[in-house]
């Protein structure tokens, strides 16, 4: 079976950049996106796990969640968003907005993995 293709998508290129390379080393596929339109643009039938950022310049995660919902063939893939922001609010918009898991920034990689792991288990 060919390797899982995730999209990350954050406006922070280190943080970005860290988490792809070490993600990549585990052997996952990356396509990167540091702007909602971006990631839009890269989103597909082949992207298997999105990682969103709540907080990117022009459209935010909420809403770039929402659209990949909305899409009629492929919106059931799973999203974690990956953020800052920690409040139940921000939590409760995350999963109105259809996310699949939340995490908090700093990330923990192996923590971060797991639930990836877990994720991708269910859609296989």
């Amino acid at each position: 079976m060919a390797a899982h293709k995730l999209l990350l998508v954050d406006d922070e290129v280190v943080g970005l950049e860290i988490m792809k390379d070490l993600l990549e080393s585990s052997g996952y596929q990356i396509e990167t996106a540091q702007s909602g339109t971006e990631a839009l643009e890269k989103f597909s039938p082949e992207i298997d796990l999105i990682v969103l950022d709540v907080m990117l310049p022009g459209m935010d995660g909420y809403e770039v969640a929402e659209q990949v919902r909305s899409h009629a063939t492929h919106g059931d893939v799973p999203i974690i968003f990956l953020t800052a922001l920690k409040s139940e609010e921000d939590k409760g918009k995350a999963i109105k907005a259809g996310a699949s898991d939340f995490v908090t920034k700093p990330v923990d990689i192996e923590d971060m993995e797991k639930r990836i792991a877990h994720l991708l288990e269910k859609v296989d």
